[in-house]
């Protein structure tokens, strides 16, 4: 990965090659690994921007993802690059958002993402107010005219539908789910919905969107049910529990024949 030619400060862009690993069975890009390039890309430009971590750090304050939406047009292929497209595009109270969009080679684009993001206590998890250089970088906070996308990640209410679902799958976190904040990384939810996707016998369309609310960290050694429901044609929903029944994450997946 390296930054295309240009860099630019309040909007980066980022290029990336598609990996063999990186690919499905169709050797289009995985969801989980398109993921793994949006964090890595708005690691690096909010980093350029003064508010990564390197800045944050020393702080002892970190930036945790609270909600996604992606919506793809086409996934691309191994050995295309693609190039991501991220900006601060509007700082709502203490939730800093931050958007995408995604290129082909072609200059096509091939989808987009909004996000929402707070930062946090490194130590206590307790959140903690934007720094101003965030508000800055966002149009000194509140809605902004770099909110251009047709959707935004909102919130997944509890569903009728998984209520009285049965587990499809459960997960252990093990060592390679943890990333440097020490809970399970963001990208991992996605494999594991795709997982429970397929798992529950409900995997044959592609994918064209997923909205995510991540509720509850998980760390090393904690174990989750997956619970799977199909409300309507082209939506599943998929909702991560601990043994107590408090919920870890919700994720809607949109999908087209």
């Amino acid at each position: 990965m390296a930054p295309d030619s240009g860099a630019l400060s309040r909007h980066g862009r980022f290029s990336y090659e598609v990996r063999s690993t990186d690919t499905d069975r169709r050797d289009r890009l995985h969801l989980h690994a398109l993921f793994s390039m949006m964090q890595e890309a708005a690691a690096r430009h909010a980093e350029q921007l003064g508010f990564g971590a390197a800045q944050f750090d020393p702080q002892g304050i970190a930036w945790v993802l609270l909600r996604v939406s992606v919506r793809m047009d086409v996934f691309p292929s191994w050995k295309e690059h693609l190039a991501i497209e991220t900006w601060p595009s509007a700082q709502d109270k203490l939730l800093g958002l931050r958007d995408f969009r995604f290129f082909r080679e072609d200059g096509s684009q091939a989808g987009a993402a909004t996000t929402s993001w707070l930062v946090v206590d490194a130590a206590t998890r307790r959140p903690k107010r934007v720094p101003v250089e965030v508000d800055d970088a966002a149009g000194a906070g509140g809605p902004s005219a770099e909110r251009s996308l047709h959707f935004d990640a909102p919130k997944i209410d509890v569903d009728p539908a998984l209520a009285s679902a049965t587990p499809t799958l459960r997960i252990a976190c093990r060592e390679s789910d943890i990333d440097r904040n020490r809970h399970v990384n963001n990208t991992r939810y996605i494999a594991w919905c795709l997982d429970a996707l397929h798992a529950a016998g409900l995997g044959g369309d592609p994918v064209t969107g997923i909205d995510v609310n991540y509720l509850s960290e998980l760390l090393i050694g904690d174990e989750a049910d997956l619970f799977v429901a199909s409300p309507a044609r082209g939506e599943t929903l998929v909702e991560g529990r601990r043994g107590d029944g408090a919920a870890i994450f919700r994720a809607r997946i949109l999908t087209s024949p």
